[in-house]
């Protein structure tokens, strides 16, 4: 049997990666020759500062550029540019090989490399459940009744048809219950029909898939 002694390439089969922008690339750069060690525990504080937030920010940036014999920004910039790929993969859900190939623009060690897929496997649920606790809570639907309205004349205007429809909207937001009435004519709703029709067939393209995985 032969082994593969050449560099590691990418999975041919590979689809989502995190994308990094240049300014993450120079953030990152000093973190490369630094002691495994030390790499770990940076990886940790990054994991700590997406815990607890900026709140403790200043303190972590504080406490590992002493360490590091460096500036509190660096080590910021850097700190953030690895939450950035922690949050990233997280969102996206990706596989370790996924993950991995995302590491490749970075040109880390694969010590580092490993050090940071552990960190990684061992954190995206932590962090995807830190994700949703920040994001939007929108009202969603319940319940939909309405009723038929017809006005067939007026002191003004006699044998007029008028239809009228009155609907009754019941929304649930952060476990509360709440109902709205709504008044609309038959050309109206029927907008709304054609509206609520295409963002339903909408849902079931190829890129409303891959908004939904990423969130």
């Amino acid at each position: 049997s032969t082994q593969s002694t050449g560099p590691y390439l990418p999975h041919p089969s590979t689809m989502v990666i995190v994308v990094f922008s240049q300014k993450h690339k120079l953030d990152l750069i000093f973190l490369k020759d630094v002691d495994l060690a030390i790499f770990l525990e940076f990886c940790k504080k990054t994991m700590e500062f997406i815990r607890s937030g900026t709140g403790l920010g200043r303190k972590l940036f504080l406490a590992v550029a002493k360490k590091l014999n460096t500036t509190a920004e660096v080590v910021e910039n850097g700190i953030q540019a690895l939450s950035y790929l922690f949050t990233e993969a997280s969102k996206l859900q990706l596989s370790e090989l996924d993950f991995m190939d995302s590491l490749l623009i970075l040109g880390f060690p694969d010590g580092h490399n490993n050090i940071l897929k552990q960190a990684y496997l061992s954190n995206k649920d932590k962090i995807r459940s830190i994700l949703s606790e920040l994001s939007f809570e929108f009202p969603h639907y319940v319940n939909l009744d309405w009723r038929l309205d017809v006005k067939l004349a007026s002191r003004c205007m006699y044998d007029q048809l008028t239809p009228t429809f009155i609907l009754k909207l019941e929304t649930m937001e952060q476990n509360k219950t709440q109902i709205k009435y709504l008044q609309t004519d038959f050309n109206n709703l029927r907008h709304m029909h054609q509206l609520l029709s295409s963002a339903l067939n909408e849902i079931k393209t190829t890129y409303a898939h891959r908004v939904r995985r990423n969130v």
